[in-house]
């Protein structure tokens, strides 16, 4: 282990503190963070409202989901809490973005594409485009789930990003089927004990690679989490930590734009404040699956961890 990696193990749950916002009555509704949520289709509506929902818990003020119309209407009827748009369109010869997304992307703070996505062609086109547009406002890029599909199908659609940072929440599964995108063509269990740094490095990109202990990479730091998870792995949990994640990061960069008085990082940290995001939300999110599990044992469910959050939260980092 480097004598940064050390240096970050030890000093990190400082940092992560450091870059949660405080929270002030002088502020007003949106300045936690206003998320943005792209994903929900007719076969997947609880990813988005799991990410969305976990994105609030964690902090963040607001949560939209960008959505297709046939998975819409279920959406919003699992909480009036999230704000739902069928801006998705469908039909298979359909590859424009709806107008309706501009103005939206002007309003939030950072996009999460992926939970509940699907893989339909016409889809993918669209978000392609939104990427670029994401990109334009120089907004942080969460992707996970189906969005790492298309990731896996079209590197450059990740590579080819120039002002946003980028975060990339991969499982085993993906991270291998990533590495085969960037020319490694090894066995599973070869590919998968491989540093993600070079996959950082090839995309350009933050990696959390979801394991029995998550590790992340940035282009020139790894460093593993070492908090105890529950022993129950269920659906929909990868959609939680993709929703922390994207709080997290969107107040990493509210931090890196002084928008709040609060002491320096650590020099250590200085070109490394995605890490110190996706560490924060991975250790929060294994701590709740951990919580839940105690809780409810071989009866856990999705929503247990989600509704474990707060108290996570509040264990770890007030």
């Amino acid at each position: 282990m480097s004598a940064v990696n050390i240096i970050l193990k030890m000093a990190i749950q400082g940092a992560i503190r450091t870059i949660i916002p405080p929270l002030l009555s002088s502020w007003h509704k949106g300045q936690l963070g206003k998320i943005l949520v792209i994903g929900g289709s007719e076969d997947y509506t609880g990813a988005p409202f799991f990410a969305s929902m976990s994105s609030m818990l964690t902090g963040a003020d607001m949560a939209h989901v960008i959505c297709t119309k046939s998975s819409c209407l279920a959406i919003k009827s699992y909480s009036p809490d999230i704000m739902v748009h069928p801006y998705l369109n469908e039909e298979p010869q359909f590859s424009d973005i709806d107008p309706r997304i501009l103005p939206l992307l002007e309003k939030i703070d950072a996009v999460l594409i992926g939970p509940g996505l699907g893989r339909d062609s016409a889809i993918f086109n669209q978000i392609i485009k939104i990427i670029k547009l994401v990109d334009e406002h120089k907004l942080p890029l969460v992707i996970d789930a189906d969005g790492l599909f298309l990731v896996q199908q079209q590197p450059n659609v990740v590579k080819d990003i120039k002002n946003s940072q980028v975060f990339l929440t991969p499982n085993v599964m993906e991270y291998y089927r990533l590495q085969k995108a960037m020319g490694i063509d090894l066995p599973f269990e070869e590919s998968v004990k491989r540093s993600p740094v070079e996959l950082a490095q090839y995309l350009g990109a933050n990696i959390l690679l979801k394991n029995k202990h998550d590790i992340i990479a940035s282009k020139s730091v790894e460093v593993s989490v070492e908090e105890q998870s529950g022993l129950r792995r269920v659906s929909g949990q990868g959609d939680i930590l993709s929703g922390a994640v994207t709080t997290f990061v969107s107040w990493s960069k509210a931090y890196s734009n002084n928008m709040w008085e609060t002491k320096p990082l650590p020099d250590v940290f200085k070109d490394e404040i995605g890490l110190v995001a996706m560490y924060g939300a991975s250790a929060l999110v294994r701590r709740a699956s951990r919580i839940a599990y105690e809780k409810h044992g071989r009866s856990l469910v999705t929503t247990n961890i989600l509704n474990s959050v707060g108290p996570a939260f509040k264990e770890l980092y007030e």
